[in-house]
């Protein structure tokens, strides 16, 4: 199968056709082998023999949407919506023919099919029946007609307990499930009072729903509210002591609301009890963890430990990079070269992660905030008297003495516990502080080194030109700065970013001639 893709990347779709033909006996991936019979077909247009390919493969997995959007390709426009129904009828427990189903009906038929699932999804309790449907907000028709039912459902269920007058009586859980949905409609419209005053009366119903307080929570830290947000949180996860999930998302809103140290005690409840918390969730790789915990130090100031807990995404990366080659000799071995390839590819694109680009947008910020900060190893004595110049000398000599004698205790200090732990068999951390990252001369190539690899492997990332800016920018290297300013139009600081970038460029004097053409061309490309 691995020389088969090969002859397809080569885009010579017969001749990797005749082959698949060929090596069909000796194939143990059946269904591999299955997926690539129907996309040949279909690319050497044969549409009929495609047809019966990709309604076996559907045969076999109803649920792969993937398979169905594919025949559907096959045909014409005209009849979607009759196969669709043909499919129903044939798996009518496929979720996939379900959605498919509603995003091509339109008009009193996209009424009809989602009063059934609506009424489904209540009446059996769904949580995600939201998250579900809320693509269909993207149309103002369909959301107008989704809307109109829920809220149609709370009444008559309130008042007749039923979806409607003469039907029949549905269970008193569907009322709290369609106060559920609402709460989360009113959330996603931004409508914060309405969804509370729902989601209230939800829990009133019955106050022993976890999902309850976790929405109340969430349309309270849309609201800003991020305080009450994360009690309203706590209470979710004292309802289910024994659930890692809630336990985890309480802990990220206690992060948001500046409780780092109440975090990190909720987070212990599920880690390791012989290893500190922190450090066995960096040992897990538990990126969520380390970028949220570094905001929330970012948010405080503390830009030492904020770097540290993003430098430890920066070597999760750098582990992944250097496990790769773990694989080299096992992949031959034992000729799994599809899957080895995919892992090559994957690498090449890791850093994509949108936890990496958090833990880069909050290392460089972190960076940019310690360049920013005034020198306080001088003294300015241009405008003090002799007595004032004395004086300061005296003070900035008592704190450089003690600052000394801190940094003494701080090594017996890490002396003593490095020996504790020692003793106990127990791993300790010798910067805590994240000192050395405070440290160092060069704040700003520092951020660099996280910025340039995303430069080249996510060259349409506003937010990656945006952060490159602000560096480019400290550095006066200003020819680099108009590049990145030129990728960023679009973002909302663009044009006090404009003004920033044009006053520095005024203020420079020693620019290169040909350097300074090329800004002024790329200056009259951003004001156009």
């Amino acid at each position: 199968m691995y020389h088969n893709s090969l002859l397809e990347e080569a885009g010579d779709y017969q001749v990797a056709f005749d082959h698949l033909i060929e090596i069909e006996s000796n194939v143990t991936d059946k269904r591999a082998w299955k997926e690539k019979h129907a996309v040949y077909l279909v690319r050497l247009d044969k549409k009929v023999e495609a047809e019966k390919a990709y309604r076996l493969l559907i045969s076999e997995n109803p649920h792969n949407i993937n398979y169905i959007k594919e025949f559907l390709e096959l045909k014409t426009s005209d009849n979607v919506n009759d196969l669709l129904a043909e499919l129903f009828t044939q798996y009518p427990r496929s979720k996939a023919v379900e959605q498919l189903i509603l995003d091509h009906a339109e008009g009193d038929s996209f009424k009809v099919k989602a009063e059934s699932s609506l009424q489904n999804g209540l009446r059996k309790g769904v949580p995600s029946l939201f998250a579900s449907m809320r693509k269909y907000y993207a149309n103002a028709e369909k959301k107008r007609i989704i809307e109109e039912l829920v809220t149609g459902y709370s009444v008559s269920l309130t008042n007749e307990g039923s979806f409607g007058s003469g039907l029949d009586k549905e269970p008193p859980t569907a009322l709290l499930w369609c106060w559920y949905y609402l709460a989360k409609h009113y959330d996603h419209h931004g409508q914060f009072e309405n969804a509370l005053e729902v989601i209230n009366k939800a829990i009133a119903h019955t106050p022993t729903v976890v999902e309850l307080y976790m929405t109340k929570g969430r349309i309270l830290k849309h609201s800003g509210k991020v305080q009450e947000a994360s009690q309203v949180m706590n209470e979710a996860r004292e309802l289910d002591l024994q659930d890692r999930f809630i336990n985890s998302k309480c802990a990220k809103y206690m992060m948001r609301a500046g409780q780092i140290e109440t975090a990190e005690k909720t987070l212990k409840l599920f880690t390791r009890k012989d290893i500190d918390a922190v450090q066995d969730l960096t040992d897990m790789q538990c990126q969520w963890f380390m970028v949220e915990e570094g905001n929330a130090y970012l948010a405080r100031k503390e830009y030492g430990k904020a770097l540290k807990r993003f430098h430890a995404i920066e070597k999760i990366y750098v582990d992944y990079y250097d496990d790769q080659f773990d694989f080299h000799g096992y992949c031959l071995r034992k000729l799994t070269l599809r899957s080895y390839i995919d892992t090559l590819r994957w690498e090449d694109k890791a850093k994509a992660n949108p936890f990496y680009l958090k833990a880069v947008k909050g290392a460089v910020e972190a960076y940019l905030a310690l360049a920013d900060q005034p020198k306080s190893d001088g003294i300015d004595e241009a405008n003090m008297t002799e007595a004032e110049k004395k004086k300061a000398r005296n003070k900035a000599r008592k704190a450089a003495i003690k600052a000394q004698q801190d940094a003494e205790a701080k090594k017996v200090q890490v002396k003593e516990e490095a020996a504790k732990a020692k003793s106990d068999k127990k791993s300790t951390d010798s910067d805590p502080e994240g000192e050395n990252y405070l440290n160092t001369e060069k704040p700003l190539e520092e951020a660099l080194k996280f910025v340039k690899p995303l430069e080249l492997l996510e060259p349409t990332s506003v937010q990656v030109h945006a952060l490159g800016f602000e560096i480019y920018l400290r550095q006066e290297k200003l020819l680099l700065a108009a590049k990145a300013l030129s990728k960023t139009t679009k973002t909302s600081g663009f044009k006090n970013n404009l003004e920033r970038f044009e006053k520095a460029y005024k203020a420079k004097q020693d620019i290169d001639p040909k350097v300074k053409q090329v800004i002024d061309l790329q200056l009259t490309e951003i004001n156009k």
